[in-house]
């Protein structure tokens, strides 16, 4: 793992109320945003993003709590282009197909996958390394096929990501070290 990813994933939890960002490293895109506050009359947070470079937020930034929503509102949305195409792409080089793709803000889990064949996904994922965000996606589109972790399960996985068990020891414990603004 390089020093982006440590950095990123090895932030000590915070003790007092979250801390807004001044920059968001989004390592799923290899993309570290500068975070810019600009206050304003409107009473409204209104977020501007340029891309591979800057997210402005302008208005009542005094409001910590509306920041950090509208920076959450701006990550889901964000992460459900990047997220869905990348689904989109891996399901056709795996030849595994799926229903629909949603991006959610769930607090426990990066995926799952309903009997219909519907993946939802966490909007934090955008957050990880590349290799952990696509373990994941093969992961749920293997359950389209296979809806346990059945020992056939985890060889359609294998067959797709022969090293997914170091990544999936990687991942433990990764929800508790992302930064508090998006928890």
């Amino acid at each position: 793992m390089d020093t982006l990813h440590k950095l990123a994933l090895n932030t000590p939890p915070a003790t007092t109320a979250p801390l807004l960002p001044e920059r968001l490293v989004l390592l799923a895109t290899s993309e570290s945003l500068q975070v810019v506050y600009t206050p304003s009359a409107h009473k409204r947070i209104a977020l501007h993003y340029v891309a591979n470079a800057t997210l402005t937020l302008s208005g009542a930034i005094s409001d910590p709590a509306a920041c950090q929503q509208a920076l959450r509102h701006w990550l889901r949305g964000y992460a459900q282009v990047q997220l869905s195409q990348w689904l989109q792409a891996l399901a056709a080089e795996t030849g595994l197909q799926y229903g629909s793709c949603r991006v959610k803000g769930q607090q426990t889990r990066w995926g799952s996958c309903s009997s219909r064949g519907n993946i939802n996904l966490n909007e934090k994922l955008i957050l990880l390394p590349p290799e952990w965000v696509r373990y994941t996606l093969i992961h749920e589109l293997c359950h389209t096929v296979e809806m346990n972790h059945s020992k056939r399960f985890w060889a359609l996985v294998a067959g797709f990501m022969p090293d997914y068990r170091r990544i999936h020891t990687e991942m433990k414990g990764a929800m508790g070290r992302l930064p508090e603004w998006v928890k």
